[in-house]
């Protein structure tokens, strides 16, 4: 009731002229409803704690339940207590949650409800408000506001049936077709001695049982170090087709980085794109490449977190930043929309460097066959993605 002061201050002069005890004893009734009611809010309000209780970061489609806990810390019974807590619609449906609970003095009471993963994102649930008042509505409601808590939803991961990634260092896990990628550690068997054999590879046990000279066989086998390079500039994506080319190139950025960290690799990731948790909303910064899930998880959360937008660094100039971040070899999958004239310069200086350069172009405007023929005149490979489909049969896009 928010004209009751108004209306105590007209019952006081209209009492005060009649000279009417009733009117009197009417002014102090409701005088000394709006006071205790005006208190007890006051009082109670701060004294109410809350607890989220969920799981703040989730996959694509996954479900979720998250658990609201009140707890009343005061002595004094809080009759009504509304709760709504305001949420993005791309993990729930509607954009909000509202109750009205009763708490007694140390009392709780839980709400529950649940988070679909529709959408990849950085998303926020809050800020929730509360608001209690008196019984009977005499004094104005008071608000306790508390702040947001972040949930985040992972990028999707197509899997991929094959790497095909070229790769300039040995000496790693993943077999090779090229005898120069010989791993010392990875015997498969033995041979006859030739010409030319190191007497480091002789199997001295196998050429004693056999009376001539055994040389060790070695596995071919290189290392994948990978540096997934992914290009979120907005004025190098159209406007009629940017969401879903920037989807699929973080996609393909997600499933790459899942493919050689599964195959036990390294992987790394510099993503030009805004980062809402970073000051000004700059380029998250670059990871080098490790193995492990536990990196694997860092990777995915900032391909979840980052968005399209217009960066006051070229694209090319954060491609250039690779070739001092990178451990020689390496490889570096570039994934961006168009191969413009200064993105092949910049791709094709880390070839230079000693990096293997791949493109993985998401929104070609050109032709096919004349954007493979443009980056083959730098020495590049080419991935060219239309759809999840087309990621699916990686490499053969």
């Amino acid at each position: 009731m928010p004209d009751l002061p108004l209306f105590l201050l007209l019952l006081l002069i209209l009492a005060a002229i009649l000279r009417n005890d009733l009117i009197f004893y009417v002014f102090y009734l409701f005088a000394g409803l709006f006071i205790l009611g005006t208190w007890w809010a006051r009082r109670g309000l701060p004294a109410l704690r809350l607890a989220r209780r969920y799981d703040d970061r989730l996959f694509l489609g996954e479900r979720r339940e998250v658990e609201l806990e009140l707890t009343n810390t005061s002595r004094l019974p809080l009759v009504w207590v509304q709760l709504l807590e305001r949420l993005p619609l791309q993990v729930h449906t509607p954009p909000d949650v509202r109750a009205v609970v009763s708490l007694p003095g140390r009392g709780r009471a839980r709400l529950r409800y649940e988070l679909i993963a529709t959408r990849r994102g950085y998303y926020e649930l809050g800020p929730l408000r509360l608001r209690t008042g008196d019984l009977l509505g005499m004094s104005r409601p008071m608000t306790l506001e508390f702040a947001p808590a972040p949930v985040i939803v992972y990028p999707k991961i197509v899997p991929l049936p094959a790497l095909g990634l070229p790769s300039r260092t040995p000496f790693g896990r993943l077999p090779h077709a090229q005898r120069l990628f010989e791993d010392p550690t990875r015997v498969i068997g033995t041979r006859d001695y030739q010409p030319g054999d190191s007497w480091r590879q002789i199997n001295w046990k196998s050429s004693a049982a056999v009376g001539t000279w055994q040389t060790k066989q070695l596995e071919p086998a290189i290392s994948l170090e990978t540096m997934i390079v992914l290009n979120l500039n907005e004025p190098e994506y159209d406007t009629a087709n940017w969401w879903v080319a920037s989807e699929l190139g973080v996609t393909a950025a997600a499933s790459l980085a899942h493919a050689v960290v599964e195959a036990g690799q390294a992987a790394g990731l510099l993503a030009h794109g805004r980062d809402p948790l970073t000051p000004d909303g700059r380029p998250p910064p670059l990871l080098v490449p490790h193995p492990g899930r536990a990196h694997l998880m860092l990777i995915l959360e900032q391909l979840a977190r980052i968005e399209v937008g217009p960066l006051g660094v070229p694209f090319p100039e954060r491609l250039r930043v690779v070739a001092h971040e990178a451990p020689w070899g390496a490889t570096i999958v570039v994934i961006t929309p168009e191969p413009s004239a200064e993105v092949l310069g910049a791709a094709y200086a880390l070839r230079r460097a000693g990096f293997a350069v791949t493109l993985v172009l998401t929104a070609l405007r050109s032709s096919p066959r004349e954007a493979r023929a443009r980056a083959a005149a730098f020495g590049l490979a080419t991935v060219v993605l239309y759809d999840e489909d087309s990621l699916a049969r990686w490499p053969e896009s």
